[in-house]
């Protein structure tokens, strides 16, 4: 059963335009059309947040590390293992600015060790074939008990994917569901992939039943069929993500960028051919930014070496390109210097976002090979 409770207020006035209700076109292109053309928030840009259980029955606020602290209105979330690492990652749905954001979760991967994982999907035969409800528990060797509802909804408008993903941790490190090795008496390693290390399955279906299906091995991915007693092995379907691009960066690794359209220091478009024999290195830059003006001399020195072309993007406002002309200059800069179009703008960057200095390494047919955040290391 699913429910959305959908409150809604009308208005008398709206800028002076009468509203029948809040559901009318006028309402909808006087009100609502302004709150989104010019850039507002129905709750103030207040951020998403992301919590972290520390297994003793308190959470942790992540939600500047992550990078989850989002001020875009979210209205929605799916959570779900979408690259198949053995971990849920985050889509979550926006009603302003970057509408859609899928999250990569990058926590195993980061952690010494192979944190262990069992993934499972069940699939009931005497009633709802998605079995919501169902309670599956994974007993762990040493006792220890992880269990875990079906509940194909959750959150506003929202349907997670039904699976569910059991965290073992690292082996030997005593994190949650680790205990010593061995099963006892039990049931057979799903897949025969060892002495079913990830611990004993077991479903209370829908209606109270319980069925047990034996041991699972760290690792596996299995479908629990109401009746069978035995794991159906589910072999692994990964689908790595490739890194996300920065934030303010509007294009990805790969994109085509031999051409772009730039300023000049009289406000002038012209179009630049990025195309060259090596590497060539733009640099978004600006000279309020201490970093920027701080990494100018290793761009001086990088120009011409083994090939590789510097040109530099000012991101200074009009009245201030004369000081970036001047800036590069005192530095002894000859390499290619341009302004901020909005070609760029459109097509390029969030200035707004885009943290500087940023450096984006084209190839020699100006295909984006790798994005640098922050002063070159040389």
């Amino acid at each position: 059963m699913f429910w959305r409770h959908v409150v809604a207020s009308s208005l008398d006035e709206v800028d002076g335009v009468v509203a029948d209700d809040a559901g009318s076109e006028t309402y909808q292109t006087e009100h609502m059309g302004l709150i989104f053309s010019e850039g507002f928030s129905f709750s103030g840009f207040e951020r998403d947040l992301l919590f972290i259980g520390d297994g003793a029955g308190s959470f942790s606020n992540l939600s500047a590390v992550s990078g989850l602290d989002d001020p875009n209105d979210g209205r929605a979330a799916v959570v779900a293992d979408f690259d198949d690492d053995g971990d849920p990652d985050l889509f979550v749905h926006n009603i302003a600015r970057a509408r859609h954001r899928l999250y990569r979760n990058d926590a195993r991967r980061e952690r010494s060790g192979d944190p262990g994982f069992v993934k499972v999907r069940v699939q009931g035969t005497t009633a709802a074939a998605e079995a919501p409800g169902a309670v599956v528990r994974l007993t762990r060797p040493g006792g220890e008990v992880l269990a875990q509802v079906v509940a194909l909804g959750s959150g506003f408008v929202s349907q997670s994917a039904p699976e569910l993903i059991f965290g073992l941790g690292v082996a030997g490190s005593g994190e949650m569901g680790q205990g010593p090795a061995g099963l006892g008496e039990g049931g057979q390693a799903a897949g025969g992939l060892g002495e079913g290390d990830g611990g004993q399955l077991s479903v209370t279906w829908p209606g109270g039943a319980l069925e047990h299906f034996g041991a699972v091995t760290s690792g596996a991915r299995v479908l629990l069929v109401q009746g069978e007693g035995t794991p159906r092995v589910v072999q692994p379907r990964p689908s790595p993500f490739a890194d996300p691009a920065p934030p303010g960066l509007r294009v990805d690794v790969g994109a085509d960028l031999a051409r772009v359209v730039a300023l000049d220091v009289t406000g002038a478009e012209h179009e630049l051919d990025l195309s060259s024999d090596g590497e060539t290195y733009l640099n978004f830059w600006a000279t309020w930014c201490a970093a920027c003006r701080q990494e100018l001399p290793d761009l001086v020195q990088l120009d011409g070496e083994d090939g590789a072309r510097v040109v530099t993007v000012s991101v200074d406002s009009p009245d201030d390109r004369a000081r970036a002309v001047q800036v590069l200059a005192e530095q002894g800069a000859d390499f290619e210097s341009v302004f901020l179009s909005p070609w760029m703008l459109e097509h390029l960057l969030d200035v707004d976002r885009l943290a500087l200095p940023t450096t984006l390494v084209l190839g020699p047919d100006g295909e984006l090979r790798r994005v640098i955040q922050g002063a070159i290391e040389r």
